[in-house]
């Protein structure tokens, strides 16, 4: 099956040993050289019709750019210039962009003249725009086609040095989620996805490998697909997350939605290798006052409540004797009450997601008022594919379509080009 998509987006012993536990702390830590640049293959010509539109920055109030080759300057009211090779400044001025001694009254479109771009030190392929948002700070979005956009993906969701198949099954699960989003989200504004964990990372072309790219090329064109996917084709937002801790969730329980794939599914495989402070986190006690301040600056429909008093799970997932925590609700000391999903709390309470790990856990309140989140298991949503455990699955010889039919029963694996 086919999707078209184009038109919508000492001794010789010690030695020996030495140098194999110095190849292997290499493969592991990926830190003895750096990341070489990989050039792409020649790119199908309905893959470059699909361009990323990327969210690099935004509401900034400056950014710095440099390339080795010059750009070409196209601005929205008309006027044009070319910039020498050099760096330069970038800021929003009088409800214009200047860049450098250059002003524009528009949106700014710049052609590089060569592999990449400078941005805030960090390289990317492709081109780039440059916008004065809502809030009168800039916007800089990246523009490249899909695969180029995902071989800055993959490395930074996954380790580069992971198995070959969980690369490949990170490859379509990343880009099928990047072209859904695009669907969904991209008709109504002038970027696609944001370079953050809101969407998917994205770290240019410095976080390019040869692993990638080889898993990149081995899965080019292949998607997601199911019976009730709503974007093109039939695909779906494949969601996915580091650990799931055991099972991972059904979507609506997160994200409100429900597609046949992402309904949860016991996990045995990231046990084995996703070690202890993801499988089993620790404690972790916040205060009430810093409760209650997050959650009523963080709804505006909850302003009202006083001090945080009760934190009540009303439905949790059903894993057997314990699961995450997918509904609550908050009382204060006055009984007023609100209603959350758990994820949305877990993110207001810790927006990073590095402390609060997940919702699979215990809230409990201490003798001092603060609250208690413990026996914590799993990293991250738990929707989708557990990507330790595809690790595990990849090391057990399964291989990647393997993997996404486990993690995402129901779906289809198509090739769009």
């Amino acid at each position: 099956m086919r999707v078209d998509l184009r038109n919508i987006f000492a001794s010789k012993s010690f030695t020996a040993w030495a140098v194999c536990s110095l190849a292997f702390l290499c493969a592991v830590l990926g830190s003895c050289q750096k990341r070489t640049t990989v050039e792409p293959k020649v790119v199908p010509a309905e893959a470059r019709d699909l361009n990323i539109r990327v969210l690099l920055k935004n509401n900034a109030d400056s950014a710095k750019l440099s390339t080795a080759g010059g750009f070409d300057v196209a601005c929205t009211d008309g006027t044009s210039a070319h910039f020498t090779p050099g760096e330069v400044d970038i800021v929003p001025w009088n409800g214009m962009i200047r860049l450098g001694r250059h002003s524009f009254a528009g949106d700014v479109d710049l052609q590089v003249k060569d592999t990449f771009v400078t941005i805030d030190g960090r390289k990317y392929r492709g081109d780039v725009r440059i916008i004065i948002d809502a809030r009168g700070g800039l916007d800089v979005i990246n523009e490249l086609d899909v695969e180029n956009y995902l071989a800055g993906v993959v490395g930074e969701e996954m380790p580069a040095y992971w198995e070959p198949e969980a690369l490949k099954a990170q490859a379509v699960a990343a880009r099928t989620y990047c072209l859904y989003i695009k669907h969904r989200f991209g008709t109504d504004r002038q970027w696609d996805v944001k370079a953050t964990e809101a969407n998917q990372m994205y770290g240019g072309l410095e976080s390019e490998s040869a692993m990638v790219r080889t898993a990149l090329d081995a899965t080019a064109g292949q998607v997601l697909t199911c019976d009730n996917g709503d974007g093109p084709g039939g695909i779906f937002p494949t969601y996915y997350s580091s650990t799931c801790g055991g099972h991972t969730e059904d979507s609506k329980n997160v994200f409100g939605d429900s597609y046949k794939p992402l309904s949860g599914v016991d996990c045995q495989y990231c046990k084995k290798t996703a070690g202890e402070k993801y499988m089993n986190w620790k404690p972790v006690v916040l205060p009430s006052s810093v409760v209650t301040a997050k959650i009523t600056s963080g709804y505006s429909s909850l302003e009202g409540l006083t001090t945080v008093d009760k934190i009540v799970p009303t439905r949790v997932s059903d894993y057997g004797s314990t699961g995450r925590i997918a509904m609550l609700k908050v009382v204060d000391n006055k009984g007023k009450t609100g209603i959350l999903r758990g994820e949305d709390l877990r993110l207001t309470l810790d927006p990073s997601g590095k402390v609060l790990k997940s919702t699979w856990c215990n809230i409990s309140k201490q003798p001092d008022g603060s609250f208690k989140f413990s026996n914590g298991r799993g990293f991250g949503h738990g929707v989708g594919m557990c990507q330790y455990g595809a690790l595990g699955m990849a090391r057990e010889g399964f291989g990647y379509k393997e993997v996404l039919s486990y993690y995402y029963p129901n779906s289809d694996l198509v090739k769009i080009y």
